[in-house]
């Protein structure tokens, strides 16, 4: 599949998560109010924290390994199941701890609705492993199934449980949790009904794929804690209403990155096939043109936009979400550049990067929101945004050989091929030039790919 079919149709799924997500968000602030919008923000940061603890790494290595070798897509299956299982009991462990020595942090999250958020989490890790296990298969609808699927039963059973019957969130989340069980099994069966002739298991895959996902688990759970920590510290210091209004914000601001987020995942794959090299800094020139833009119309509709759609309760909002935009803007580019690092084999340095960026972002939250309230932890999560694109961009740039100043100016020829891709798109006809790689853009180094984990050659 071409590369900007493979991202065309991710976004359509993207977009369908998107709409159902956000009319969730939408029925949660206008049944259950800021409170209780406080409480599902909660809910739904223990679940990306946790299944972001509880992979050690594993979704980007079923990714990296499925896609250089097609034959250990049974072994990879067999590890995500244990892996899921592991990752489920120390993510609830940690949670339990975190409950126990420090309830603040959790405070608004009844034993009932910590219990069910907790009974989530081996489905979520579970469908993770799995979904990227596809990605690497090139199995781009069966990739995107399981977060379109999850997040269209979040919405229904919304719809029914708070909008229609105006029941609990207790009751909500129990049949989420019913109906994402069954979806699951039938994603994991299907996996291994379609998978190429190889071992069920192969014991030196897992120490071959821990030591590529050590490095993603490492960058991807500082990247969790600089993203999603915000709605931590603000509902520490502020309460549940205080979380809620800044998750509002924050999930408004991350719409400039689901883009950049979709075309930097399929990137990941085929820059670990190595053949696609040259893509990024062609990508990163006609993301930024698209979306700088857009972030300058999302910044000046934000007013009206959270009014409409949330209601006045979340007029507070707005400024936290001007004050988010900027760093929003630029960690969507800073994404695209990591996923073609992370293909690269994802070097240590790209992934240290991150500790300062956390300190940054910590001191930020205990100085600024105990200051300047809820805005100061929007200060803090854009000043994070800037430093870790900073660092990022000058690693890539070390990296690819790729100067500077080829990386975000739109160039005529990019313009050139982008519609020539729609075109073909459009029409389901071969474009008219394949897809080649510009003569002045050098790809990765021998001594890089040389350096890139393999297993099963």
């Amino acid at each position: 599949m071409r590369f900007l079919k493979s991202v065309s149709t991710t976004l359509f799924f993207k977009a369908i998560a998107l709409a159902a997500g956000l009319f969730v968000s939408i029925v949660v602030a206008r049944v259950l109010g800021p409170e209780g919008r406080g409480v599902y923000a909660l809910v739904m940061t223990i679940l990306v924290m946790s299944v972001s603890f509880g992979v050690f790494g594993l979704t980007t290595a079923n990714t990296f390994f499925a896609a250089q070798n097609t034959h250990m897509a049974r072994t990879i299956g067999t590890q995500s199941l244990i892996a899921g299982m592991i990752g489920a009991a120390l993510s609830i462990l940690a949670i339990f701890l975190i409950n126990k020595f420090s309830p603040t942090i959790l405070r608004g999250l009844n034993d009932a609705t910590l219990a069910l958020t907790m009974a989530l989490i081996p489905l979520f890790l579970w469908g993770n492993l799995f979904a990227f296990a596809y990605l690497g298969r090139g199995k781009i609808h069966a990739f995107n199934t399981f977060e379109t699927g999850q997040r269209v039963i979040f919405f229904v059973l919304s719809l029914l449980i708070l909008w229609h019957w105006q029941k609990s969130i207790e009751i909500f989340l129990a049949a989420v949790l019913s109906a994402i069980a069954l979806m699951t099994a039938v994603y994991i069966v299907n996996y291994f009904r379609d998978v190429s002739p190889g071992p069920i298991y192969k014991s030196t895959y897992t120490a071959t794929s821990l030591g590529y996902g050590v490095k993603s688990y490492l960058a991807t759970l500082l990247t969790l804690a600089v993203v999603r920590a915000g709605v931590l510290f603000t509902n520490y210091f502020g309460g549940n209403e205080a979380a809620g209004i800044f998750a509002v914000a924050q999930q408004i601001s991350e719409l400039v990155i689901i883009i950049p987020t979709v075309v930097g995942t399929i990137l990941f794959g085929r820059v670990a096939k190595g053949d696609s090299y040259y893509l990024t800094p062609m990508v990163l020139r006609t993301i930024t043109a698209i979306f700088f833009p857009i972030s300058l119309l999302l910044f000046f509709v934000s007013e009206p936009l959270i009014i409409f759609v949330f209601g006045p309760e979340f007029a507070s909002s707005i400024t936290i979400l001007k004050l988010m935009l900027p760093g929003a803007f630029l960690l969507g580019l800073e994404v695209i550049m990591a996923k073609d690092i992370a293909g690269r084999g994802y070097p240590w340095p790209a992934v240290l990067v991150w500790i300062p960026v956390l300190f940054i972002n910590i001191v930020g939250y205990v100085i600024l929101i105990p200051e300047f309230g809820i805005n100061g932890a929007a200060i803090s999560v854009s000043v994070s945004y800037l430093a870790i694109f900073a660092l990022i961009t000058t690693y890539y740039v070390k990296l690819s050989g790729t100067s500077l100043s080829k990386l975000f100016l739109i160039r005529k020829e990019d313009v050139l091929i982008l519609i020539d891709e729609l075109q073909s798109l459009i029409s389901g006809k071969p474009p008219a030039a394949n897809e080649s790689k510009p003569s002045e853009i050098q790809t990765v180094s021998n001594q890089t790919k040389a350096e890139m984990p393999s297993v099963g050659r």
